[in-house]
């Protein structure tokens, strides 16, 4: 719970967002993580205009999915769904 808190409520509380729980009536942002699964960092795998990173080859744990609005947008990696953003501080 503490965790949640911390990377979740508070962050979107300071940012002036009602988001970061899950509960009846939020938005379903969701990232689903398997602990056990790291890969090695790869630059010609990650999504950035830098063509460097100072992490190449270095061990990482990576989401395996990804919700926005309770909508999968990343499965295992491969981007599903490109649509549908909005800008949450206007």
């Amino acid at each position: 719970e503490r965790l949640v808190d911390a990377m979740s409520v508070q962050p979107a509380s300071r940012l002036g967002l009602d988001r970061g729980k899950i509960a009846e009536g939020q938005p379903a942002d969701l990232i689903e993580v398997d602990l056990k699964d790291k890969t090695k960092i790869s630059n010609d795998t990650l999504h950035s205009k830098a063509n460097w990173t100072p992490f190449e080859d270095w061990q990482a744990i990576f989401p395996s999915r990804v919700y926005r609005r309770g909508e999968l947008i990343v499965d295992n990696g491969d981007l599903v769904l490109e649509t549908g953003g909005q800008n949450l501080f206007s």
